[in-house]
């Protein structure tokens, strides 16, 4: 079974990404800010990491370089109100803008994990 994490120090929009991605044959696991969700990419392994742009401690674009050193073949997409500076330099890092189009996300995430 294919496993994402989400990133985002907002309980409730964690609570409605989880909810929307457990509709898919998916492992979710969370955590709520860039320095946990780290701490979790190194020491378990995702398929697909889905994190916030803005959080306490780390933003999730600086997670995210770190993440694409450590496995540069993982997909992540980053999800924000507005397209984070720098976001086109990363490779296998999507921009996905708030609010959410739940329908969109779930069709991006099944691509990227070849659930179709």
């Amino acid at each position: 079974m294919k496993r994402i994490l989400i990133v985002e120090d907002d309980e409730m929009v964690r609570n409605v990404l989880r909810k929307m991605l457990e509709k898919l044959p998916l492992k979710v696991q969370e955590a709520g800010d860039g320095e946990r969700g780290l701490a979790l990419l190194v020491e378990e392994r995702f398929d697909l990491v889905i994190a916030d742009y803005r959080m306490p401690r780390m933003d999730g674009l600086t997670m995210l370089k770190q993440c694409r050193e450590l496995f540069p073949e993982h997909p992540c997409i980053v999800v924000s109100g507005e397209r984070p500076e720098g976001i086109n330099q990363l490779e296998k890092v999507f921009f996905f803008q708030k609010p959410i189009d739940s329908g969109a996300l779930l069709n991006l995430v099944k691509h990227l994990l070849r659930l179709d």
